[in-house]
């Protein structure tokens, strides 16, 4: 075995549009991952074997609460994720917009310096 805590039996729902069906798979031979100094020798492979259930399957109103509540927190992840983006893009041209405000301040500035001013900045 492995230095990986590995589960040797895994179930998996497939889903399409139409129904659900039980995907059981097996964990049947683990390969590499020996351990050396400095890092890993020899990267692991996992064989796995499984079986597709020929009968539809049914979740509990439970497992499918559950399930909702943790597509709907992975979602929320993302969402909270965009919304960090675009604040750092705000705060991005924010301190554009002031440095070009500033430019626009120096040269306004500079042509009231030497022309005076009458001059017309439209």
């Amino acid at each position: 075995m492995s230095r990986f805590n590995v589960m040797n039996h895994l179930k998996t729902i497939v889903y399409d549009e139409t129904n659900m069906r039980l995907f059981d798979m097996y964990v049947t031979e683990i390969k590499g991952g020996t351990e050396i100094k400095g890092g890993v020798d020899t990267p692991t492979t996992i064989e796995l074997m499984g079986t597709l259930s020929d009968e539809p399957i049914e979740l509990d109103p439970t497992t499918m609460v559950r399930i909702a509540e943790y597509n709907e927190s992975k979602k929320l992840e993302r969402i909270k994720q965009e919304i960090k983006y675009v604040e750092r893009s705000k705060h991005e041209l924010v301190q554009q917009l002031h440095s070009l405000q500033a430019k626009v301040k120096k040269c306004k500035d500079f042509i009231e310096d030497t022309i005076g001013e009458e001059y017309d900045y439209d």
